[in-house]
């Protein structure tokens, strides 16, 4: 078996990636918020039986390394040995042996670097005095140094770059991993006389380093904190430090504490911080620093009290409407719109429509002003975003017509629950769409070969210009107008039975027409005669219905 098929069928898609976000069950298949661009209503659909995902809002869809390679930046190559690893898959060599990847070769001598550095701070007398500053200077226990593998660079030009050298590694890979820097006295290591923080992304890859100057060190020419410069492995922007050791407890806590001071508030990037966190519904809060620049500062000087400052911790949203009204000085119109122009798009951010009224009223009670002024400025604030989604859906329907998105209802649920009905002859007569009639054409052909229908295993066996439209359909929401599934069915059909009458009654009086206007009297009578029995069709079923 391929070993890119063996771990793809050992591997529970699900599973994968609801390490990494709520996913909520909903009828065969899971559903959560999009993870690859902001919504409020969840579009992102998972289905564990054909161990796809997509995206009804952005497009985004794929199997679990499509997923991998999006959500977590990995390569290829990289996803299918996490996953192989997971399932217990050996992969073979690539013939000819595989070349590592730019990123993958960074990632290998950082992870040597990290070695090397936590070796010589843990057991190593050139380590004792970056151990010294660690539990002396910073307080920190040996568990902790542990856990996060902190290390020591000595105060000394080459130790890592020799290190390297005779692990046969050159130094223009040195280089290019951020790790050397090259001088006037050639080749240095870039991180010397530093405590070292090995940087790992959320799978334990060591990413990048960061180092603080030891005080003994530190000049007016020296940067207190250094880290890697971005590499094809780190990239600032998308690394949080410590996530991969604290990523299992702030799952479990299900809250974010951020520790911030009174410039968070009306910071675009803060924000934007918290539309990501309220994509994944955790609680989020705000700790007040006080006189501290920062948790470490409060931590080291009164920890109890900093103790008790994440336990007063207030809402983000009780947060920065206080704040923001903090700035604002007197209660004159002036400083009420200036208040409102930073107010607005704060509370037009709460995705939550309850929670934003209550703001509303909130802010409207402390500015003394109705409540209806608020609400449509923060209204306003949101129209232009909705107008547009409206219009988009509105177009999307228009591009279908009733007999496709009946169709395409029909087949979502004879597939979503696994109704054996489409070996009938009948349905020639209900399929008519192309997409229709190739899945139906799909499924018949494929019946006859096995025993026992697996839509997993249909899935994989389509062509693949038909498996988009498929996992649409199977992945879509069907509500139900009917108390069971079969009288749905039949609904649908009485309808496309209706949609053919109505197309060929259409199509008859053109025929009529020109048929009067060939003064054809024999043919003309034929047409009347076809269309008055259509009519009575049509008037017999109508009141069967009724």
């Amino acid at each position: 078996m391929d070993s890119v098929v063996e771990v793809k069928s050992k591997i529970e898609i699900v599973d994968v990636i609801r390490e990494r976000m709520e996913l909520k069950k909903a009828g065969r298949n899971y559903r959560g918020l999009c993870p690859f661009h902001g919504e409020k209503t969840p579009s992102f659909m998972v289905s564990p039986e054909l161990q796809i995902y997509k995206c009804f809002g952005c497009g985004e869809s794929g199997d679990v390394f499509n997923f991998l390679m999006k959500y977590d930046g990995m390569e290829f190559s990289e996803a299918l040995s996490e996953l192989a690893e997971r399932a217990g898959v050996k992969l073979k060599p690539m013939a000819g042996g595989a070349h590592r990847s730019e990123k993958q070769e960074v990632v290998a001598l950082n992870t040597l670097a990290a070695k090397l550095y936590r070796y010589l701070l843990q057991k190593h007398a050139m380590g004792k005095e970056g151990l010294v500053y660690l539990v002396e200077k910073r307080g920190l226990l040996p568990k902790t140094i542990e856990a996060f593998e902190l290390g020591y660079a000595p105060n000394k030009p080459d130790v890592l770059v020799n290190f390297l050298k005779k692990k046969g590694i050159g130094t223009a890979q040195m280089e290019r991993s951020g790790l050397a820097i090259r001088t006037e006295r050639g080749v240095m290591d870039r991180f010397r006389g530093r405590v070292i923080f090995p940087i790992k992304d959320q799978r334990g890859q060591v990413i990048a380093l960061g180092g603080r100057v030891l005080p003994a060190y530190e000049t007016k020419n020296t940067g207190k904190y250094i880290n890697s410069p971005e590499t094809p492995a780190y990239h600032k922007s998308e690394s949080l430090y410590g996530l991969c050791v604290t990523k299992v407890e702030i799952r479990k806590a299900g809250k974010v504490i951020l520790a911030v001071d009174s410039d968070f508030a009306g910071n675009s990037a803060a924000m934007r911080g918290i539309s990501e966190i309220q994509k994944v519904e955790l609680d989020l809060r705000v700790a007040r620093m006080g006189e501290y620049k920062d948790p470490d500062d409060f931590a080291r000087a009164d920890p109890e009290g900093y103790k008790k400052a994440l336990g007063n911790a207030i809402g983000v949203w009780d947060f920065m409407i206080e704040v923001i009204m903090e700035r604002a000085k007197g209660k004159n119109g002036f400083s009420k719109a200036k208040v409102s122009r930073e107010l607005v798009p704060v509370l037009a951010s709460i995705a939550d429509r309850i929670v934003q009224a209550h703001y509303m009223k909130k802010v409207a009670d402390r500015l003394d002003v109705p409540y209806e002024a608020v609400s449509e400025q923060v209204l306003a604030k949101s129209t232009k975003e909705i107008n547009v989604v409206s219009v988009k859906k509105n177009e999307e329907k228009k591009e279908q017509t009733n007999r496709e998105v009946l169709e395409t209802r029909l087949l979502a649920i004879v597939f979503q629950e696994g109704l054996q009905i489409l070996t009938n002859e009948e349905w020639e007569e209900y399929l008519t769409t192309p997409l229709a009639r190739k899945i139906l054409k799909e499924y018949r052909e494929y019946v006859k070969k096995i025993k026992k229908f697996e839509v997993g295993v249909f899935f994989e066996s389509l062509p693949e210009e038909l498996k988009q439209g498929f996992s649409e359909l199977y992945l879509g929401e069907v509500e139900l107008e009917q108390d069971n599934v079969l009288q749905e069915v039949e609904k649908i059909k009485k309808r496309l039975w209706g949609l053919e009458m109505a197309l060929k009654m259409d199509e008859l009086a053109s025929v009529m027409a020109q048929h009067e206007k060939a003064r054809d009297r024999k043919k003309l009578a034929e047409a009347q005669k076809e269309f008055a029995r259509l009519s009575r069709l049509r008037a017999e079923a109508d009141e069967r219905e009724g």
